[in-house]
């Protein structure tokens, strides 16, 4: 079980959730709040956990905060608003901490697992190229060849090139 510290008596967070190698937390989202703390102002999350009750998630780490971020972008492009749903199910796990590969000596969480229950499909750039293609292909048609039938061949040297 991971550990959850007690929540202080003149504080009105939830307890701080506390990472431990590659154990999830699985519940539902309550809110985003900042904080302030000694390292300056942090963006707090409010998750409810069937197991814990309310914790409170700190986006501190860089890797779990660029997910975060990423998905709220997705859905403001997608949806015009970039908010997660009151109640929507999250769940994320940590991975096992390694090295970072920026600060030497440092060590970092890479937060492989950031699930969002309503979340929208990250675009890879293939499919974002690919997307630009007039026809679908048919069914078992090759991708290349989907990309050759909407992109002809050049013309061959010596041709003119139309313009």
């Amino acid at each position: 079980m991971s550990i959850v510290t007690r929540k202080r008596d003149d504080s009105d967070y939830s307890p701080t959730w506390k990472w431990v190698d590659n154990e999830e937390l699985v519940g539902t989202h309550v809110e985003f709040r900042r904080a302030s703390t000694d390292n300056g102002e942090k963006v707090v999350w409010e998750i409810r956990s069937g197991e814990h009750g309310s914790v409170s998630v700190f986006l501190d780490p860089t890797n779990l905060l660029m997910k975060v971020q990423a998905e709220l972008a997705r859905r403001k492009t997608k949806h015009g608003e970039p908010r997660l749903e009151p109640e929507e199910r999250v769940r994320l796990n940590p991975g096992a901490k390694r090295p970072s590969k920026r600060t030497p000596g440092q060590t970092v969480w890479p937060f492989p697992v950031v699930e969002f229950e309503h979340g929208l499909p990250d675009t890879s750039a293939e499919e974002f190229l690919v997307s630009g293609i007039s026809a679908t292909a048919d069914e078992g048609e090759a991708l290349e060849d989907a990309i050759a039938k909407d992109n002809p061949a050049p013309p061959a040297q010596g041709e003119d090139i139309p313009f």
